[in-house]
């Protein structure tokens, strides 16, 4: 899971630290979003794990149609027909989500 915290850290004095809060952190301000990160360092390819534990997809303020209508596609003919779609989108200084409607 995501260690949620708005701590700095010093990426010169410690490297390990540094990349670890990097990869695997974000500010308390996503809490919210309880997400948890997959890293495999020793061979990059496809891995398989159980579909039921992808539960949402957040398409980002600028993500083309075109590019999540292929997304969507894709994850139905996967078998992630139990997946829900979120968009984010700015209102006013905040970053917030809803419900993608697609058909």
């Amino acid at each position: 899971m995501i260690d949620y915290n708005n701590e700095p850290i010093n990426y010169c004095k410690d490297k390990q630290a540094g990349i670890k809060k990097l990869f695997f952190s974000k500010s308390k301000d996503w809490a919210h979003e309880k997400e948890y990160r997959m890293s495999f360092l020793k061979k990059a390819g496809l891995y398989e794990f159980n579909k039921k534990f992808l539960k949402t997809i957040c398409f980002g303020i600028k993500t083309p149609e075109e590019e999540k209508r292929n997304i969507i596609n894709l994850t139905i003919e996967q078998g992630y027909s139990h997946l829900e779609f979120n968009q984010a989108y700015k209102d006013k200084l905040e970053l917030k989500y809803k419900l993608f409607e697609h058909s």
